[in-house]
């Protein structure tokens, strides 16, 4: 709430009669933004893991004298 209030009284008086609607509201956008980061954080992290790990095979079969084919089944 005290960043919201924070945000709040950039564009609204604080001694304004609707100050307290316009806190709420913008305490809700700024719970839903974070919870909305929280929700998809571990599936930007995983494609992340997924490439580093494909990149890592792709380099340790290319290396080795049998190429691709080696330790694929």
């Amino acid at each position: 709430m005290i960043a919201a209030g924070f945000v709040t009284s950039w564009f609204v008086a604080k001694n304004g009669v609707n100050f307290g609607v316009v806190q709420m509201m913008a305490a809700l956008l700024l719970l839903t933004f974070i919870l909305a980061v929280l929700a998809f954080w571990p599936s930007r992290r995983t494609v992340g893991l997924n490439r580093l790990q494909r990149s890592r095979q792709l380099m340790s079969c290319a290396c080795s004298p049998m190429g691709f084919e080696h330790g694929r089944t």
